[in-house]
């Protein structure tokens, strides 16, 4: 459905109107509030108009339109009637109107319906709202038989949309529970608010370093366009004279120069971070956003609008831990040193103390400052309390530590109560000395230990693969493996092995392949490169586009791709045309095009001379269209002597297939097998395997007697 609104109420104009799903006459504008608002007020009005789009020049008395309204507190399980063709239905009351419009050609009717919802909603309610009109109408009872019950009616326009009322309700903090020596988790009853560093917004920029920000005397100068607090927009020019060096500005340069230029904000370097820009007032008003300008792809600073808030459950500053001196001994004091978020939710936070608590002691944690959900009502005043015990470690059942005092000491007495306090400051030391043997296994259990304890581990076992960049799991996989890796050093499968449980790469030993001359395939003399020429000649059939995948030199598949757009006529393209796509898109190679008198060809060759040079058109599904052969074509001559057979024989290459390592992995895998390999083994390259092509004939090196084949060239 389309339709042109010229003017809003009172003076409601439809210049075109089309329907192409019903044949009502009828078309819903104007909703308010529209589906998939949230935060709407507690207390207000459900409005929309409903237009007859049937015109004619009698029209001169308004009229309702069989429409009616229903409304769903339950996710549309149960339905409430609020309004049915100029009359409301308790509970809901509201305003409704009918209109003859007469501002354009023929006049044409609408309906005005406002429904009054106040004090009918709690806080955060999904309001569901279902409208219908019709031009047969319905005298059904209840409301809701009809049209709902005859959704085939064709004359009949439905809509169905839904809105979520505003959160008012404070959150309150609900329950704490140690559930650690130094942790305490908290939970909430809502989803609670972060907060930001001091309550300020700021953006940051990316990877932290140094800049080039050099203007050539004729070229603009670099920009950066920020909008703080809601304001207009501010151009930062840099201009070459800011920098001690342009070719180079450091962090700090760039911070104090949009301290200076930055109206409403100022700027910090965090060293680990970057650079930060920061709003110069704090709470929901503090607002900072980058726009852009030709510097940024050298910042990177996020561009999304970033917001204040001082309302943070993660501030430590906004807890309080109180003993309770109830307790017969002097349970240790708590500061609260971290504040963060369980894993996954919004509602619990875990409070790190410096030190561990006095098992079994009662302690109240009592939130105070700028805390709020994430809709910024502030905690509720009456549930910023809880009360959780000390961590009390799981002992044995049968254990016995406690340390004994003579009965007649227990009578009461303010010194004995002295006495006793001391007992149990001892008492205390000693079942956390205790907890802490009993945890020893854990601390040394490589599936449960922290990455520090895994880290002193690898040094213990003399890690010799240090300065690999590994996971967390890796980690404890390898503490695990090193003793069988030292067994494994000097064997192949050891080799193969450690490459594929590190970094999950099979590969395989292969055969040294020497740059140097081989029996029957190079020639003496002067060096050749390696080219691979077409079959067919021009024009080839490129309709479509397609693929042609190469290897270059023994290196990883490449991948060619054509598009039509690539030929003046996709389906007569010329050698040229296709040389210049493959030039384009091809690395360590490329493309001619050439003419034996049988018609222009293209030519791919690598741009390396000699026998290491080799080029193989793999498949693709433009390949055969060309006329690509797909046995590898190797370049020669031009060679020095080879090494001795010795070495030959103690020389090998690694292939990978099913996986293709990065650069970083191919480096790794380097660096694994100089380490396994016999010292008196050498490794040669780490290359992709080569793929054999398919014949009927034997094929020297790879077939075997026995096999049923034909003699072949």
């Amino acid at each position: 459905m389309s339709i042109q609104v010229t003017q809003l109420i009172p003076s409601l104009g439809i210049v075109e109107a089309q329907t192409a799903e019903t044949s009502s006459p009828y078309l819903f504008i104007l909703r308010d509030p529209e589906d998939g608002e949230i935060e709407i007020p507690q207390d207000g009005l459900i409005s929309l108009i409903v237009v007859d789009l049937t015109k004619s020049p009698e029209i001169t008395t308004p009229y309702y339109i069989n429409c009616g309204l229903d409304i769903s507190l339950d996710g549309g399980e149960n339905w409430v009637s609020a309004y049915l063709t100029g009359s409301f239905f308790a509970p809901y009351n509201g305003t409704s109107s009918a209109v003859v419009q007469h501002s354009l050609s023929d006049p044409f009717v609408y309906n005005k319906i406002t429904i009054d919802y106040t004090g009918l909603y709690d806080d955060s309610s999904t309001v569901m709202v279902r409208a219908a009109a019709s031009v047969s109408g319905w005298g059904h009872s209840p409301w809701g038989q009809f049209p709902w019950g005859h959704p085939s009616a064709t004359d009949v326009l439905l809509e169905q949309w839904s809105f979520v009322i505003e959160d008012k309700t404070a959150p309150r903090l609900i329950f704490a529970e140690a559930i650690d020596r130094k942790i305490c988790r908290l939970t909430y009853d809502d989803d609670m608010r972060a907060g930001t560093p001091d309550g300020r917004a700021r953006v940051q920029t990316g990877t932290p370093g140094t800049w080039d920000l050099y203007v050539a005397p004729l070229d603009d100068p670099y920009t950066l366009t920020v909008v703080v607090n809601g304001g207009g927009t501010q151009e930062i020019i840099f201009q070459n004279y800011m920098w001690l060096d342009p070719h180079a500005v450091t962090a700090d340069e760039l911070a104090t120069a949009l301290s200076a230029l930055v109206v409403g904000g100022v700027s910090a370097v965090d060293g680990s971070s970057g650079v930060y820009i920061y709003s110069d007032t704090v709470g929901d008003s503090s607002k900072i956003k980058v726009n852009g300008g030709t510097s940024n792809a050298l910042f990177g600073f996020e561009t999304t609008e970033k917001t204040g808030s001082s309302e943070g459950v993660l501030d430590k500053e906004n807890y309080t831990i109180e003993r309770n001196n109830v307790y017969p001994a002097v349970a240790v004091h708590l500061d609260v040193e971290e504040v963060e978020f369980v894993e996954g939710s919004l509602t619990q936070v875990d409070l790190t103390f410096q030190w561990e608590m006095t098992p079994r002691a009662p302690y109240t944690v009592i939130v105070d400052g700028d805390v709020a959900d994430t809709s910024h009502n502030d905690i509720d005043p009456d549930y910023k309390t809880a009360q959780f015990l000390g961590f009390n470690p799981v002992w044995p059942e049968d254990r016995d530590a406690e340390i004994k005092m003579p009965h007649s000491l227990w009578e009461d007495g303010d010194p004995l109560d002295v006495a006793r306090a001391v007992v149990n400051m001892y008492q205390e030391i000693e079942e956390l000395k205790i907890t802490d043997v009993d945890e020893l296994w854990d601390t040394w259990n490589i599936d449960v230990c922290n990455d520090p304890t895994v880290e002193l581990m690898l040094y213990d076992a003399g890690n010799p693969f240090t300065d690999f960049d590994l996971t967390s799991i890796q980690k404890r996989k390898l503490v695990e493996l090193l003793p069988f890796i030292y067994q494994q050093k000097g064997l192949s499968s050891g080799l193969t092995s450690t490459v594929l449980v590190i970094l999950g790469i099979p590969v395989t030993i292969v055969s040294y392949t020497a740059d140097s001359w081989r029996l029957g395939i190079d020639i003496l003399g002067s060096e050749y490169p390696s080219n691979l020429w077409s079959s067919n000649a021009e024009p080839f059939n490129m309709i479509g586009g397609g693929t042609l995948n190469i290897i270059i030199d023994g290196g990883l598949q490449q991948t060619v791709t054509f598009v039509d757009t690539d030929f003046a006529i996709p389906g007569a393209a010329s050698a040229e045309e296709v040389a210049i796509v493959i030039n384009d898109q091809l690395t360590d190679g490329g493309a001619n095009i050439f003419d034996d008198g049988g018609g222009r060809r293209v030519e791919i060759l690598s741009f390396k001379w000699g026998p290491g040079a080799s080029i193989q058109v793999t498949g693709g599904t433009v390949a055969s269209a060309i006329g690509f052969d797909t046995a590898i074509v190797s370049g020669g001559g031009g060679c020095m002597l080879a090494p001795s057979s010795e070495r030959m024989q103690r020389t090998f290459d690694l292939e990978y297939s099913t996986v293709v390592p990065s650069d970083e992995e191919i480096e790794k895998i380097r660096k694994i097998a100089i380490y396994m390999k016999p010292v008196n083994k050498h490794l040669g390259r780490i290359r992709a395997a080569k793929i054999i092509p398919t014949s009927e004939y034997w094929q020297l090196g790879f077939d075997y007697l026995g096999v049923d084949t034909d003699l072949g060239v």
